[in-house]
């Protein structure tokens, strides 16, 4: 009896983690937080395309985009992605984008983020 009482949150988390390529997309249009610098490198096409991308790249969703800290790298932006209600490393991660050619590529995937580092891919790095 105690087993079956924990079975709906596992089902729901499941259901969740496992959500379409185009809810996820949804989701990241929708939820995404952008730092100062992300908000003036974006357009609102540019964060579509950002948004599919990220979710036919990954399961996890983004969390927030930002910018990088080389002035050199000024069209590059980092997009911090994680699951819902994750909480190890596995379930958190860092995708480098840049726009080439006039279409945004991942150049660099990192997983495996700290849930203590995630709060960095909430700001800008300092000029």
């Amino acid at each position: 009896m105690c087993i079956l009482r924990g079975a709906p949150l596992v089902i729901a988390f499941a259901l969740v983690a496992c959500a379409s390529e185009e809810e996820r997309y949804q989701w990241n249009v929708t939820h995404v937080y952008l730092t100062p610098q992300a908000r003036q490198r974006l357009s609102r096409s540019d964060l579509d395309e950002v948004a599919r991308l990220i979710a036919h790249e990954t399961p996890k969703r983004i969390m927030a985009i930002s910018g990088v800290p080389k002035e050199d790298h000024r069209g590059i932006l980092s997009v911090t992605v994680g699951l819902p209600n994750g909480s190890s490393p596995s379930d958190f991660g860092t995708c480098i984008i840049d726009k080439q050619n006039g279409t945004w590529r991942i150049t660099k995937k990192y997983d495996g983020l700290s849930a203590s580092l995630v709060g960095f891919g909430f700001s800008d790095p300092p000029r």
